[in-house]
């Protein structure tokens, strides 16, 4: 069930609206990759009607969000290993270069505010798990690099790859020590970029990318591989 998203009425944008709002309910983990997308249940969770939904869902499928099936209706696309580590390996270019690019761009005031936004991270408590305010705060992150990169062709793309593999950023986020790894792998980028060291920090931030990608694949396949037949008659005799 679809929990209640009603959203502000603005014509000019309401397309955009709701399809930010289903972004942010596959990002979050509310809705998983491979669930059906119901019409009926989305509008009037959205409060929206069936035209301004189905353009949403279009521009979702645009992007690799969404799938939608001849006959079946939409669904959260499911990237399989393969296109996740295609993505990976352009999101290690993309950010390698904005690193580098950020060394030339970037004002003193850029740096500072993204020490400030580690400072926030350091003092999550390292047991937790990655709620939507640590997410966000990685998105500040990103967004004050690659503002300050001075190529929106960059920010734009990486944009766009990112949506495509919302939910799996976030659950691999989630896995035991990777938020510390996280904050002391952007810590090495900042140190870089703080000392206008563009090699340096195209190297750190490629790094992160890699490691990102090796604990996202590792999560992908543990989601991906099927039961045993010893789990499969426990769960078959839960029932």
């Amino acid at each position: 069930m679809v929990r209640e998203l009603k959203i502000e009425r603005d014509q000019l944008s309401l397309r955009c609206r709701v399809a930010d709002a289903l972004r942010a309910e596959i990002a979050s983990g509310r809705l998983t990759p491979n669930t059906r997308l119901i019409e009926q249940k989305l509008c009037t969770a959205l409060g929206v009607s069936r035209t301004v939904l189905r353009e949403a869902l279009r521009q979702l499928e645009a992007e690799g969000v969404v799938e939608i099936v001849p006959h079946r209706g939409a669904m959260v696309a499911s990237p399989g290993p393969a296109e996740a580590m295609h993505i990976y390996e352009v999101r290690e270019a993309l950010e390698s270069l904005a690193a580098r690019s950020f060394c030339d761009n970037s004002t003193t005031g850029a740096i500072e505010e993204l020490r400030q936004v580690l400072e926030v991270l350091e003092r999550v408590p390292s047991n937790t798990s990655v709620e939507a305010n640590v997410l966000a705060l990685k998105e500040r992150f990103y967004r004050i690099l690659l503002d300050g990169c001075g190529n929106p062709v960059i920010r734009e793309t990486l944009d766009r790859l990112n949506n495509r593999i919302s939910y799996l950023r976030s659950m691999s986020m989630r896995q035991p020590g990777r938020l510390a790894e996280t904050i002391r792998e952007l810590q090495g980028l900042v140190d870089a970029l703080a000392r206008r060291d563009a090699h340096g920090a195209s190297v750190a931030a490629g790094q992160h990318v890699r490691n990102a990608a090796r604990n996202a694949l590792q999560t992908l396949q543990s989601m991906q591989q099927p039961q045993s037949p010893l789990d499969r008659k426990e769960s078959n005799s839960d029932g």
